[in-house]
């Protein structure tokens, strides 16, 4: 009698034990039927952004910028002067190292630490720009040069339309400027 009940309560117990590991599948089905179609859409969205991101140029062609025209005399004086944008080229060795470090200082203090887009700028901007509702910009001074590079050969093409300002530039502008 004493042997059968320890194999009555040795059968319950493996029943019991059965039960909960069938139940226990049964859950994680249906947890991983939960799952499945996030961790499939959230694959995918990387992959597609990834595949974006490398479908983007990775070369910059820097045209010249635009110098001033001067129309001279037959014997060499100055008679007229034409430009859109009065500029002038100064070669870096001749700019002052204060103002050098000054535009660094100011416009992208992490210059020397990041290889031209800095995360966490990029991160600051993009908390601040979700939680505040304010638009705060994150580019460093390359993806400026970037974004002046490609307005000034839009401008030379007579595209003026495709030029992209500072507060209007879309997540995808950003992205393009960062690659």
């Amino acid at each position: 009698m004493a042997g059968r009940r320890l194999i009555s309560r040795t059968a319950l117990a493996l029943a019991k034990l059965l039960g909960f590991v069938i139940v226990s599948c049964l859950c994680g089905v249906l947890v991983a039927g939960f799952l499945v179609p996030g961790a499939a859409l959230a694959g995918t969205s990387v992959s597609r952004s990834i595949s974006y991101f490398n479908s983007l140029p990775t070369e910059l062609a820097v045209p010249a910028p635009s110098q001033t025209t001067r129309m001279l005399t037959a014997d060499g004086k100055l008679l007229a002067t034409f430009y859109a944008e009065n500029r002038v080229r100064v070669p870096l060795k001749q700019m002052s190292p204060f103002v050098r470090k000054a535009v660094v200082a100011i416009e992208d203090s992490r210059f020397y630490e990041h290889s031209g887009v800095d995360t966490q700028g990029v991160l600051r901007a993009l908390t601040s720009n979700l939680t505040r509702g304010e638009r705060q910009g994150a580019s460093t001074l390359t993806q400026q040069y970037v974004t002046n590079i490609v307005n000034e050969s839009l401008i030379s093409e007579g595209r003026e339309d495709q030029v992209v300002l500072s507060g209007q530039k879309t997540m995808g502008d950003k992205l393009r400027e960062m690659r």
